[in-house]
């Protein structure tokens, strides 16, 4: 048995239902390949003190009812587990994935009925039991997230034995924030327009609790107040049935239009199950940053960080919900690629790479005429090339940083000493003729070295698809003079795809290198992992995000424990592909905006200011707790700072790093930017694993580059082009200064 069923088996008794001495647990074995995860269960549960209780169900054994059974007895409330729910203190559901065909055969009535059934069941569980469903990765759900069965249990594994403590006290601080709102938005695209009101609603938030993997912050819309209509692009499951393109309509809370690309009749029959079935009970965000596969299956897909979901059938009253229904059904809808949720905002923050999209769609007013106006923003003040990868599209300033990231090396000085090798540069001035085949030929010699007694890794890397990877992986092309496309940001724009590049496939290839001297498991790392991999000790150099200059002295993720690697890690500028050649840094970060529907634009403005300012980023980065976080400084007076020199020493590095940024050649925020990295990230991270060669991965990408972007009518660009260069940056900053 793999040891980590143990840690989640004790995850589940000691941390999500907290079982005591005496209590009386059921735990429903959902099929054979959850057999090691219920042993375990059970184990923990004597541990415990209790007494646990095995029952075994199938979905294979549901769909033999369904297909040779009667009326009467597909609609039958089982009384067994009726039974159990009464009997039980504590409900474990153990379930692994299922085929998403095996009820194509079952008729859409024997389904409905049956699904009633069982949600009659689910109601009888969260009201009389402590409960907490679990996933489980098998074959099953494997190919219905398109992934191999070990990246899906790597992926499990980590969103389920993450830091539920430390994160449940964010997310409940993020929900108290959201507890102001009155009203919610949801915009994505041409076909999705959703406001409804959660006045006098509560925010809580699902934090491992009731279901493993998790991460929720949610509520209970108002339920007169719905009105709009949304489109899920992502398939939904409901009764082992699979629905695609559902697009539904309401009008002051009554829904008005239903519609489906598939078994449009059975979703019209789950809408008819009862009265409150086609009315919203739930509304809330995904929270897990470990899952990133979409599984078509809910257990998974509404955790996923950058995603909503909204729950068609019976509210949770603790939020002050009063729909009730015998189903709860949650349909997932995916913003990373486009999209935005506000909350009576007046202010939002934005990544860059959906700046181009909030600004186009008219998500987002322009700041210039505030800034314009107020000296004392000190606009002047903001680096040139923050302001360009993060704010500007088509010269105007749409948002102002208030976190940019560069990307830079951080080694081990105490390993460096050991192995002979002389520190490295920590500043262009003293790179000469640093390149990345030195950091290789550096990485060669210090992989698999002794060091105290740790067999030390010479690197790791973040390959977790289909975001992080692209993150890093970037950093390291752009160095090498990848561009994304024939002729963008310089005007005139054309979008046809140079992925496939002699300068990227070089890059992917010396990835694969940076791989080779890393963790095996760091395939599935997200940042943070990374991060936190370093920080354990055992990592020789790597590259990241300059947060990670500060963030690796915790041991872990903002733990306030320090890391073994304090006082032993220096900083140091990236190398270049050529000796003295050119050298382009990858630029990230967030900002501030405004958005279009602001009731309170002025006051918006005074905190976008205040926020972004000199003193207040100054005050952000004095804060010690758990140690001092926050280095992201976006202004040249917080780098010229004395005091802050003093608290982080590698600012002046950074401080290179972002002089040398362009986030617009790195990851270029063209529109559809999100859709070109899901499928780039899959491919990098497929190049990694040995399933595809890097020339395999690169020609994949820019056919499906291609394919995309003529589908979205970018090739050819119809639409007039900006010659969005830094240099047009400075001159918009010069002038909105009043220079």
């Amino acid at each position: 048995m793999d040891p980590r069923w143990r840690q989640v088996a004790d995850v589940l008794v000691r941390y999500s239902t907290a079982v005591q001495p005496g209590e009386r647990v059921m735990i429903a074995m959902g099929g054979l390949e959850t057999y090691d995860l219920t042993k375990a269960v059970y184990e923990s549960c004597i541990k415990a003190g209790a007494h646990p209780q095995v029952q075994f169900l199938s979905e294979a054994l549901r769909h033999a009812l369904l297909k040779h059974g009667n009326a009467d007895q597909q609609g039958w409330l089982p009384e067994i587990e009726a039974y159990g729910m009464d009997w039980a203190d504590v409900y474990f559901g153990l379930r692994g994935g299922c085929p998403l065909d095996l009820f194509d055969d079952v008729p859409a009535p024997a389904l409905a009925a049956n699904q009633a059934a069982q949600g009659a069941i689910s109601t009888l569980r969260w009201r009389k039991t402590r409960w907490c469903l679990v996933r489980l990765p098998n074959a099953a759900l494997a190919q219905n997230a398109a992934a191999d069965l070990p990246t899906l249990q790597e992926m499990f594994f980590a969103a389920c034995l993450m830091d539920y403590e430390s994160a449940s006290a964010e997310w409940h601080r993020q929900a108290q924030r959201l507890g102001g709102a009155e009203r919610v938005r949801i915009i994505a695209g041409e076909e999705t327009d959703l406001e409804f009101s959660v006045a006098g609603r509560q925010w809580l938030v699902f934090d491992g609790k009731i279901n493993l993997p998790d991460g929720e912050i949610y509520t209970a819309p108002v339920n007169d107040s719905l009105n709009g209509r949304i489109h899920f692009d992502l398939p939904a499951v409901f009764g082992g049935k699979l629905i695609r393109d559902i697009r539904l309509e309401w009008r002051d809370g009554a829904l008005i239009q239903a519609s489906a690309a598939t078994n449009q009749d059975y979703l019209r029959r789950i809408l008819k199950t009862d009265a409150g079935a086609s009315r919203l009970g739930e509304f809330a965000f995904g929270m897990n940053p470990h899952l990133n596969l979409y599984c078509m299956d809910i257990l998974y897909d509404e955790k996923i960080g950058g995603t909503v979901h909204l729950a068609l059938g019976r509210a949770y009253p603790e939020c002050g919900g009063l729909n009730q229904s015998s189903i709860h059904w949650d349909l997932v809808k995916d913003l990373r690629p486009e999209g935005a949720v506000y909350a009576d905002a007046d202010v939002i923050a934005v990544d860059q790479m959906w700046i181009s999209q909030y600004a186009d769609n008219g998500w987002i007013r322009s700041l210039d005429d505030f800034i314009a106006m107020d000296s004392d923003a000190h606009f002047d003040d903001f680096l040139p090339e923050c302001l360009y990868s993060l704010s500007t599209w088509r010269n105007q300033v749409w948002t102002l940083p208030i976190a940019s990231y560069a990307q830079g090396i951080m080694y081990r000085t105490d390993l460096f000493e050991a192995a002979g090798l002389d520190p490295l540069p920590a500043s262009v001035a003293d790179a000469g003729d640093w390149t990345w085949e030195d950091y290789f030929g550096i990485l060669e010699q210090i992989n698999g070295m002794d060091l105290d007694g740790t067999s030390m890794y010479g690197t790791t890397v973040i390959g977790a698809q289909p975001v992080p990877v692209v993150h890093m992986f970037t950093g390291l092309s752009a160095s090498y003079g990848t561009r994304w496309f024939t002729q963008f940001p310089e005007a005139p724009w054309d979008f046809t795809p140079t992925i496939n590049s002699e300068p990227n496939l070089a890059a992917l290839h010396d990835w694969n290198r940076l791989y080779g001297w890393s963790p095996p498991e760091s395939i599935n790392y997200l940042w943070f992992d990374a991060g936190t991999r370093y920080s354990q000790g055992d990592i020789g150099m790597f590259y990241h995000w300059t947060p990670y200059f500060y963030l690796v002295n915790n041991e872990g993720y903002l733990t306030g424990t320090p890391s073994p690697v304090v006082d032993k890690t220096a900083t140091a500028v990236l190398p270049t592909r050529t000796a003295g050649g050119d050298q382009v840094v990858s630029l990230g970060g967030w900002s501030l905006g405004m958005p279009s529907t602001s009731a309170n634009q002025d006051a918006a403005w005074q905190f976008i200011k205040w926020a972004t300012g000199a003193e207040a980023q100054k005050a952000m980065g004095e804060v010690n707790v758990k140690g001092y976080q926050f280095a992201d400084f976006s202004r040249q007076s917080n780098y010229d700072d004395a005091g802050l020199n003093e608290i982080y020493p590698f600012l002046g590095t950074q401080l290179e790093m972002m002089k040398l940024g362009d986030g617009k050649v790195a990851r270029p925020p063209a529109p559809i930017y999100t859709s070109l990295e899901g499928v780039y990230g899959l491919q990098i991270n497929q190049a990694m694993s040995g399933a595809v060669s890097p020339e395999q991965a690169l020609e994949t990408t820019g056919i499906l580059f291609q394919n995309i972007l003529s589908g979205n009518q970018m090739i050819p660009y119809g639409v007039d082009s900006f010659d969005d260069t830094l240099a047009n940056t400075k001159a918009l900053q010069a002038s909105l200064s009043g220079m």
